[in-house]
């Protein structure tokens, strides 16, 4: 781990040193041997010059590798925090579509029945025997209406939490204009 990145931020370096003094043993013998000749010193230089373009190429292509993994990691992260961000107003708009039909349909309906029992109670003479029955159903129906009530406000968007309406609005507004 240590050498491979020693390796990928020095290697260049290290090719270069390398060609250099591979060159400098070549021509030094030649040197020292007096037969130093014009196609040698190209021939050399030729070599020094292939090895440094080959290792500048596989740098800039290691260069470029990690960029694009860097960019593909960025990626990821915008798309999963996008996908947070969609569960997370999928499950708001749910939990709104409950609480509406909570309250349309059984809050409502509890309050109707209530005062539908409420106008019979009071059209029932005293000590009728359907009074008890009515009374009963009466305060079944208003538990009932107080229990869909309380449904529809756990439901509620958690950002009403002890907010006026206008100030919880002006919240949502400013978050959604900084996204």
């Amino acid at each position: 781990c240590c050498w491979a990145g020693m390796c990928r931020k020095h290697g260049p370096l290290w090719s270069a040193a390398a060609a250099l003094l591979l060159a400098a043993v070549w021509l030094g013998q030649d040197l020292a041997d007096g037969t130093l000749s014009w196609p040698a010193v190209a021939t050399c230089l030729l070599g020094v010059g292939t090895v440094l373009v080959v290792a500048g190429y596989i740098t800039a292509l290691d260069r470029h590798g990690r960029a694009r993994q860097r960019l593909l990691d960025q990626l990821a992260a915008a798309q999963a925090e996008r996908a947070a961000a969609e569960r997370a107003a999928g499950t708001l708009a749910e939990r709104q579509r409950l609480a509406r039909e909570v309250h349309d349909t059984l809050t409502q309906g509890f309050a109707s029945i209530g005062m539908l029992l409420d106008a019979a109670q009071a059209h029932l003479p005293a000590g009728h025997p359907a009074s008890g029955h009515v009374g009963r159903a009466l305060n079944v129906a208003r538990e009932n209406l107080t229990e869909s009530r309380r449904m529809v406000w756990a439901l509620r968007p958690v950002p009403l939490d002890g907010t006026r309406l206008p100030d919880a609005i002006r919240a949502l507004t400013d978050r959604l204009a900084a996204e």
